[in-house]
């Protein structure tokens, strides 16, 4: 745990928040797409008022809709610090000491997703980022992590 505490000075270069925001975006797309696709296919259907396309989702479906949130992100980010967005824009998510995030961090990181990204659109997370030395969002904070530029 100590060794989580007390870090070497600024060894790599913090990733940009343009460059973190792009990563999420491009994330949370895929998701919804496939969110999507799972629910067209195997979701409860019908037809809005005014036309268009919509679904329900309960059960398995539901389910894994927030399994993809909870775990595909979380160990995509646990393997090699990255997801598909983060990829594209060559950030990587690390412990504070620079070393390879764990399972749990990433899961904790994304757990607060919902503080950093949903109210407001992410301005909760980019004024958190904004206000503290290593540009850490909420959810970086409490899972003691950084995103760094690969």
């Amino acid at each position: 745990m100590e060794d989580l505490l007390f870090f070497e000075p600024i060894q790599h270069s913090l990733a940009k928040k343009r460059l973190r925001f792009f990563a999420a975006f491009i994330d949370y797309f895929v998701y919804v797409v496939v969110c999507f696709i799972i629910g067209y296919t195997i979701g409860e259907k019908y037809t809005p008022e005014g036309g268009g396309i919509g679904f329900h989702l309960s059960g398995f479906p539901a389910l894994v809709s927030l399994l993809i949130w909870f775990l595909i992100f979380p160990v995509l980010e646990s393997l090699e610090g990255q997801t598909l967005g983060k990829v594209l824009m060559k950030i990587k998510v690390t412990r504070i000491n620079y070393s390879k995030s764990s399972l749990s961090q990433s899961i904790i990181r994304h757990l607060f997703d919902f503080v950093d990204y949903l109210p407001f659109f992410g301005i909760v997370g980019l004024i958190v980022a904004s206000s503290n030395a290593l540009k850490q969002r909420v959810g970086d904070i409490v899972a003691m992590t950084v995103v760094i530029d690969k």
